[in-house]
């Protein structure tokens, strides 16, 4: 505790858990309960985040031996997530991410009323660390994954946060990525609650958004591929977000929104805005692609022909990768168009040929 270097007191407090892990089980180690709730309850700042510091490691380590004490320090959160000046509310948070596995029918309500708090606590840390933002959405996902009952009452301001997150362009790609990620995974998860509260549209435009954004990636379409998850740029993200709402919402509810925004970009002569648009229904084309077989094809694919034949290399790309999703996703109609289509592409081809041709020559 009079370990004047942080780094010290740290690993001190990690090597407290690693004893805590065997000691606790047995009852051998009563003064360290003591000791914690000391910490945690003293006036002294230092003090109180070293305290639940101590709580964040053992609870990582040795959750179980601490759980008969969770309610106590229950009580004793809430008012360490006030304190959002101090790293004492991050590590409150990553203290309710280990126990929130544990949770129980008799703390379910103590820990329920802590979320308000630990939202302000989040709005805090992003404009002082967004790393640590991101890491204290982990709860969200543990929460979701484990203990959803424990979010429902208090999904919608979540949901409202990560929706936000995910449209500030100010914020680091991190803290971005880990909201639109969380934002597809809970609607996989709560498809009903999404369409019940009305979150299609703010849903879907918020994406939209996203994927019409400038990404470092954009010159090779990075977005494109790779495995869905967290990781990436937003727009890779955005994408496989679009993906789950056309897998596990009604076309019906989707598609009226998302075209809604689709047909002006596609007007609007802006080539991130076109990739957006083209990224936006190539990544709808499996989870839709009964309604866009029979209501869309014909106008989208002459879109997606225009596209191919734009002198702007970021639209042809997005165009030709919206062209691949519907044909691996909308047979077979798809091929009643091959006229149409294998002409625009004998003709790509053509010009990628004569590049390749030029630049050895030059």
């Amino acid at each position: 505790m009079r370990e004047p270097e942080s780094s010290v007191r740290n690993a001190i407090a990690q090597f407290v858990g690693v004893i805590a892990r065997h000691e606790l089980t047995s009852g051998n180690w009563p003064a360290l309960l003591q000791f914690i709730q000391q910490m945690v309850q003293s006036q002294n700042a230092p003090e109180r985040q070293l305290g639940v510091y101590v709580v964040s490691v053992v609870s990582s380590v040795a959750g179980d031996q601490l759980l008969p004490h969770l309610r106590h320090f229950l009580h004793l959160f809430s008012s360490t997530l006030d304190d959002t000046s101090a790293p004492a509310a991050f590590h409150t948070i990553q203290a309710l991410t280990n126990f929130a596995p544990l949770v129980g029918q008799e703390n379910m309500t103590e820990f329920q009323a802590l979320l308000p708090k630990v939202l302000v606590a989040i709005k805090a840390l992003l404009t002082k660390d967004e790393d640590q933002a991101a890491e204290s959405m982990e709860l969200f996902d543990v929460l979701a994954e484990c203990e959803v009952a424990l979010l429902v009452p208090h999904l919608r301001p979540v949901i409202q946060l990560c929706l936000d997150i995910s449209g500030d362009k100010n914020l680091g790609e991190i803290v971005r990525v880990k909201a639109i990620t969380f934002l597809g995974y809970i609607t996989r998860l709560k498809k009903k609650y999404i369409m019940k509260n009305k979150l299609i549209v703010p849903l879907v435009s918020a994406m939209f958004s996203v994927a019409c954004s400038e990404s470092e990636d954009d010159s090779c379409l990075g977005f494109f591929g790779g495995e869905e998850g967290e990781g990436g740029s937003p727009v890779h993200a955005a994408a496989q977000t679009l993906d789950a709402c056309a897998l596990h919402l009604p076309p019906d509810k989707l598609l009226p929104c998302l075209m809604s925004h689709v047909e002006p970009a596609l007007k609007s002569g802006v080539p991130h805005q076109i990739k957006g648009a083209y990224l936006a229904i190539a990544m709808v084309a499996e989870g839709c692609a009964d309604t866009l077989r029979h209501k869309h094809l014909h106008p989208l694919l002459q879109c997606i022909c225009h596209g191919i034949t734009s002198e702007n290399q970021l639209v042809r790309n997005s165009a030709l990768f919206a062209l691949g999703q519907f044909a691996e996703h909308l047979q077979p109609d798809i091929s009643k168009y091959h006229a149409d289509l294998l002409p625009v592409l004998f003709n790509y081809l053509t010009q990628v040929r004569d590049y390749n041709v030029t630049r050895k020559l030059a």
